[in-house]
């Protein structure tokens, strides 16, 4: 819960256009006509649910990349010396300008992220 809240703060104005409008969206349908069917509000409502979690997915996994970089930097982390420690691959971090990019999902990112600050503590 604490995640989706820290999302939601990093970037309200994303939350709006991708969770808040699609919310509306059936609610405005029932608003103009009361006979509408049920099936198209489950739909609305499904994707609605949809859109959120995929709100809430890419915000988690540009946070934990921003995060990864930061620990990185602090601790002076070389490419070959990261792959030591957590045993990615070239395929799964690519550097460009001293930033790096890691090709992975946002649970495994939380993984590298704990073996990270474990081994630096």
């Amino acid at each position: 819960m604490n995640t989706i809240i820290k999302n939601i703060k990093q970037r309200p104005k994303q939350f709006i256009l991708c969770v808040g409008i699609p919310c509306l969206w059936p609610l405005l349908l029932l608003w103009d006509n009361i006979k509408i069917e049920s099936f198209i509000v489950i739909i609305g409502i499904g994707m609605s649910i949809m859109v959120f979690v995929n709100f809430n997915m890419n915000a988690s996994h540009e946070v934990l990349g921003e995060e990864l970089n930061q620990i990185i930097k602090k601790h002076g982390v070389s490419k070959e010396h990261l792959f030591e420690i957590t045993g990615l691959t070239k395929y799964e971090v690519t550097e460009k300008d001293h930033q790096f990019e890691f090709h992975v999902s946002p649970g495994r990112k939380k993984k590298y992220l704990n073996m990270l600050k474990e081994y630096y503590e």
